[in-house]
């Protein structure tokens, strides 16, 4: 078992991993750093924030999460998205 752990991606802490995972939604995510002002709100002063536009049989949902590091953010909004999404 040892040996197979190295080839899996470190998705959730390697900011080059989690960018492989950014393909999957076309183009729907926005990812804020922290302190980031969007649409005149400030975020969360301390988390990255990831936005997956994922479309839903009953239109489209914006999914969101926020962690301490960027690769964290887009795993987590990814997971929410997988979810929702009926792409």
């Amino acid at each position: 078992i040892e040996g197979i752990w190295p080839l899996c991606p470190e998705y959730s802490t390697d900011i080059e991993d989690a960018w492989l995972i950014l393909p999957i939604f076309d183009n729907r995510v926005s990812l804020y750093g922290p302190n980031a002002c969007v649409w005149n709100e400030y975020l969360n002063d301390s988390e990255w924030t990831c936005e997956i536009t994922a479309l839903h049989a009953t239109g489209i949902v914006g999914i969101t999460a926020s962690a301490p590091t960027a690769p964290l953010a887009i795993c987590l909004a990814a997971l929410k998205a997988i979810d929702h999404d009926t792409t």
